[in-house]
């Protein structure tokens, strides 16, 4: 495994290398996510699905900024949603298989443990995606594959992750203000600073730990 701390900071060199870049990359969502928390009279599953669909692709051009950054590419706003918009049904397709069979496992307490070693192992599905061009299946198998032998060191990453995104409701439910603007302002801020260094982090993971599998390192 990598020091998720030197990867950590490379997240940081990458974001303040391409600012403007990755930043108008991120803006994209949130106009979607403030439309979530907005009443506009359009049903709430609506204002759901469209949010959910517009991240998938701004998630997967936020990738493809972070892969193009280690390389001789230009990391650049219109190639990272090129790219996105190109695997972009593959990213659902992927994003599908996990949710779909992450609620199946889990809507029994038996299968709460299942769902989450699931969702540990397929992690790393819309990086491989993005940056290896598999399909929604390879994906998963390469996801599987880098897992292997790192689980507990990933979930807990993951864990951590998955915390930093309800960060945003803190500030809200301290200010004792839970108006859905306010909810939807604190996301929105959210999304373009600390949701893009999580994102370049766990494509920075990805190729590291892919190129171990490749070169069949166990580290």
């Amino acid at each position: 495994m990598p020091n998720p701390f030197v990867l950590l900071l490379r997240s940081f060199q990458v974001f303040v290398t391409h600012p403007v870049t990755i930043i108008s990359i991120a803006l994209v969502n949130v106009p979607g996510l403030l439309f979530r928390f907005v009443h506009v009279g359009v049903p709430n599953v609506v204002t759901l699905i469209a949010a959910l669909a517009l991240g998938l692709a701004v998630n997967g051009a936020l990738i493809r900024a972070a892969a193009t950054s280690t390389g001789a590419e230009r990391t650049g706003f219109i190639d990272s949603y090129r790219v996105a918009l190109i695997a972009y049904w593959r990213l659902v397709g992927f994003n599908l298989r996990i949710l779909g069979a992450a609620f199946l496992l889990g809507i029994t307490i038996v299968g709460i443990p299942f769902a989450v070693r699931l969702v540990v192992r397929w992690w790393f599905g819309s990086e491989a995606v993005i940056i290896a061009g598999t399909s929604a299946k390879d994906a998963i198998s390469l996801s599987c594959q880098i897992a292997t032998g790192r689980w507990w060191p990933l979930a807990s990453l993951v864990l951590i992750s998955l915390g930093l995104s309800r960060l945003p409701f803190i500030p809200v439910w301290l200010l004792f203000d839970p108006s859905q603007f306010a909810q939807g302002l604190m996301i929105s801020m959210w999304a373009f600073t600390i949701t893009p260094l999580v994102t370049i982090f766990w494509a920075l993971m990805f190729l590291d730990l892919a190129d171990r599998v490749t070169s069949k390192d166990p580290g």
